[in-house]
């Protein structure tokens, strides 16, 4: 944009007040900055392709592209944020979202295990790791349930359906 005279700081001299929202692949600055940014990358570079699939197979694309409506909802709320902003100073801002960014936030729990222990979360097929049960499994019909019992009242419930409820206690 700044190679057409469009670029942030450029509109901003006509309209100080402006919102102007970029969504790119690795962000404006850094050693990615100029690369192409595709969500299918994104999504491996940002780490979510990592902790999805089955362990020891291959990463798991979503068939949805992830990286980009993560990126447009980032943007949208970083615009309304933006605005309010404005309505007490005046100015606009520049919103800047890079779509590994919107995918690395979708890491939760990964972060702060890595960071804080040292643990690198590995693919876990259906499951999230440490929370069970919860995952999809197969009934005795061949038919598949989600199941997502985590908490202790939960899991209470669970078994008596199951008609199992020494398994809660």
């Amino acid at each position: 944009m700044e190679k057409w005279g469009l670029g942030p700081d450029d509109v901003k001299k006509k309209n100080p007040g402006l919102i102007y929202a970029r969504i790119s692949g690795y962000g404006q600055t850094g050693p990615y900055a100029k690369k192409a940014g595709f969500a299918s990358v994104c999504e491996a570079f940002g780490g979510f392709r990592y902790v999805n699939g089955f362990p020891g197979g291959a990463p798991v694309r979503p068939n949805i592209s992830i990286g980009d409506t993560l990126a447009g909802i980032h943007a949208a709320l970083g615009v309304l944020l933006a605005y309010i902003g404005r309505q007490s100073s005046g100015e606009g801002q520049v919103v800047d979202v890079a779509i590994f960014e919107g995918l690395f936030n979708l890491l939760e729990g990964v972060i702060p295990e890595y960071d804080g222990a040292g643990i690198i979360r590995e693919p876990s097929g259906t499951a999230i790791t440490g929370i069970v049960p919860t995952g999809t499994y197969r009934c005795k019909d061949d038919r598949l349930i989600v199941i997502g019992a985590n908490t202790n009242s939960m899991f209470k419930r669970l078994t008596s359906a199951m008609d199992k409820p020494e398994l809660g206690s």
